[in-house]
């Protein structure tokens, strides 16, 4: 057990012995606290009207027990005095023990309460036992204390139960009783053993600030709208396996030691665990949480394990903290589930199926070599994957099955590729996409791109599909990798968003929730993010080119002048060195314009035969030229240079088309 939660229930009952101020007229009997009874001024243990009163007793369920020293004999005369026809005791509505005390073994066992029952400020002995006892009505047991083996199983209680501020010893058992609408627990402590297996709360449950031994064992135990457990503290083996909590369950700044389970429990809604600590060993199998569940900034001990964790909508995790081996998953979440500044120290995997989720900020101190995702939308803005890092899809198999039939949350076998939506400013110099859709997703300020590996069926952008026109002019958009940056840049421009740049329908605004931002890049930026992209993935040929393509074109977007002219004219005659047909279509326009041309006014007057005649010689010709082949062909001067032009680009659309052969042959 922990010391300092040892010593804090030992100096609460310190200061309870110390408190023994009482509000009623004392016995006469030298030191005694008990209320006076009857004409001789003496408390029940003391008066010489004990018949009379036990009588009183009998009939009208009526006794002032307060401040009374019970005897194992007196306990027993009052209680054969309260039993009625069937057996067992009954005390009505004056039954009063305030500040009473009790001898080992004080047994109340299926007494019937029918009205209040207040025993606030009592001492009982070892033993003392309420197993089966019915209060009808409120029972106050407010800052009681038990000695070991204090036995409440079965007890049924009323409208409302006080044990606020109750210390109990070893073993209090609690097993199966029920409670009605509010039970009060708040700063109580139980030394060891706190047993409420199987208990029914009722719909307000109130253990604020409750101090627990090792071993609070709340097995299958049921608790309505409200369960507050505010900075509670509990000792080594923590057991809600199998609990059912409402709509609001707190466990703010609670503190657990070694070996907490929730395993299979589960929360209605609004279940809040924030800047709680957990110790080693938490165990959060298989829960179900509704929705709006809060984790923020609880820190966890080693091996923390959500595998079969299934949460509702707005799930949030932001600031908090893994230890070593924690296994994050599989885990379901319906709506957003938030990571943002969330640290792991060493996790062993993180694999989650949900909608949205935001890691801003996440840090992954050893990296998480299995980080599987389903269906979500992701946000990686300013995280840090300085070592090695996977993000890959999440298989269906692998959500467990009782997950996907959970009643939280309806397992949908949607789109299972799940898509990342920003990397600005993140570090991804030890990450690998692995079937991951990029197509949403924005680079600005990212570091190390030239580092990033994307391997399996992980995709880009394209741009629009189809034949576009602007004026007289059609052409289509060439097939590529393009960037959420490129995408979004264009749409700014007037004739672009007609053309399919950045409309709903590209899959290139991501859904409402995450990663907005107006700003964006210029394309000298976007040319840059091209460059390391195709840095990154030189063994990739396909890939590669598909981001030299894309370089090259906003290299020319943001050149101005003669570069502006040399690139225009790179991409039309080859494709930037990437479109051998391209090239080879203009080497022969080329060869078809300049033979024309030779055959219509490049032969002198005195060599003028037929049209066609001529049209061969000169396409042998201009041909001829092109290779650097002298042509044995008299022409006119004018001829001379329409042939020098051929020599001087032809070799150049040659070498542009053998470039380009070269490249799209190793792709």
């Amino acid at each position: 057990m922990n010391y300092a939660r040892e010593a804090k229930i030992e100096r609460s009952a310190a200061d309870a012995l110390q408190a023994t101020t009482v509000s009623w007229r004392r016995c006469l009997h030298a030191g005694c606290q008990g209320a006076q009874l009857g004409s001789d001024d003496k408390c029940l243990a003391h008066t010489d009207q004990r018949r009379s009163v036990l009588e009183v007793l009998h009939a009208e369920g009526r006794l002032d027990a307060r401040g009374v020293h019970f005897t194992a004999q007196l306990l027993q005369e009052i209680l054969t005095a309260a039993r009625t026809k069937d057996g067992r005791p009954h005390f009505g509505a004056h039954a009063i023990f305030t500040q009473a005390r009790f001898g080992d073994g004080a047994g109340f066992s299926g007494a019937v309460f029918d009205d209040r029952a207040n025993f606030s400020g009592c001492w009982f002995g070892d033993g003392a036992g309420f197993s089966g006892a019915v209060f009808d009505d409120r029972a106050n047991f407010s800052g009681c204390w038990f000695g070991d083996g204090a036995g409440f199983s079965g007890a049924i209680f009323g409208d409302r139960a006080g044990f606020s501020g109750a210390i109990f010893g070893d073993r209090a058992d609690f097993s199966r009783a029920s409670f009605g609408d509010r039970a009060d627990f708040s700063g109580t402590s139980f030394r060891d053993y706190a047993v409420f297996r199987e208990v029914r709360f009722g719909e307000r449950t109130d253990f604020s600030k409750a101090v627990f031994g090792d071993r609070a064992d709340f097995f299958k135990a049921a608790f309505g709208a409200y369960a507050g457990f505010i900075e509670a503290g509990f000792g080594n083996g923590t057991l809600f396996r199998e609990a059912t909590l409402g709509k609001g369950a707190l466990f703010r700044k609670a503190r657990f030691d070694d070996e907490a389970s929730f395993r299979e429990a589960s929360f209605e809604e609004s279940a809040s665990f924030a800047e709680a600590a957990f110790g080693n060993d938490a165990v959060l199998f298989a829960v179900s949480f509704g929705d709006g569940t809060d984790f923020g900034g609880t820190v966890f001990g080693d091996r923390a394990d959500f595998s079969g964790a299934v949460f509702g909508e707005r799930t949030n995790f932001i600031r908090a903290k893994f230890g070593a081996e924690s296994v994050f998953g599989p885990l379901l979440a319906s709506g957003d589930l938030r990571l943002d500044s969330a640290q792991f120290a060493s996790v062993t995997r993180i694999e989650i199926d949900a909608c949205r989720i935001s890691c801003t900020g996440l840090k992954l101190t050893a990296g998480a070599p299995v980080f599987r995702l389903r269906r979500a939308e992701v946000d990686f803005t300013s995280v840090d994957f300085g070592k090695p890092t996977v993000v890959s899809r999440l298989p269906s198999e692998a959500i467990p099955n009782k997950a996907r039939e959970s009643p939280n949350r309806a397992f949908r076998d949607g789109p299972a590729r799940p898509k990342i939506i920003s990397l600005r400013r993140a570090n991804v110099e030890s990450l690998v996409l692995v079937d991951i859709d990029l197509t949403p997703c924005r680079f600005a300020g990212v570091q190390n791109l030239d580092k990033i590996r994307l391997e399996g069926n992980s995709s880009l952008g394209v741009p629009p599909r189809g034949w576009q026109r602007r004026g007289l002019a059609w052409w289509r958009w060439t097939r590529r990798a393009t960037l959420a940056e490129e995408h979004l840049w264009r749409a700014g421009v007037a004739h672009a968003r007609s053309e399919g740049w950045g409309s709903d329908d590209s899959n290139i605004i991501p859904q409402a929730g995450l990663a907005k931002d107006s700003t964006y890049l210029e394309p000298r930026q976007i040319a840059s993010l091209y460059r390391d992209l195709c840095a990154a993935h030189r063994h990739d040929e396909p890939l590669a080119a598909s981001f030299y393509y894309g370089q090259m074109d906003m290299r020319r977007a943001s050149a101005s002048g003669a570069e502006r002219m040399v690139l225009y004219w790179y991409w039309l005659l080859c494709g930037y060195g990437l479109r051998p047909l391209r090239a080879l279509l203009a080497l022969l326009a080329a060869l078809v314009l300049s033979s024309g041309l030779i055959a219509a006014v490049g032969f002198p007057s005195s060599q003028r035969s037929s049209f066609p005649a001529r049209l061969a010689n000169s396409w042998w010709a201009s041909l001829e030229a092109a290779i650097f082949r002298s042509a044995e062909v008299e022409l006119a001067p004018i001829g001379e240079h329409i042939l020098l032009s051929v020599r001087v680009t032809g070799p150049i659309l040659i070498g542009f088309a053998l470039l380009s052969m070269r490249r799209w042959i190793k792709r």
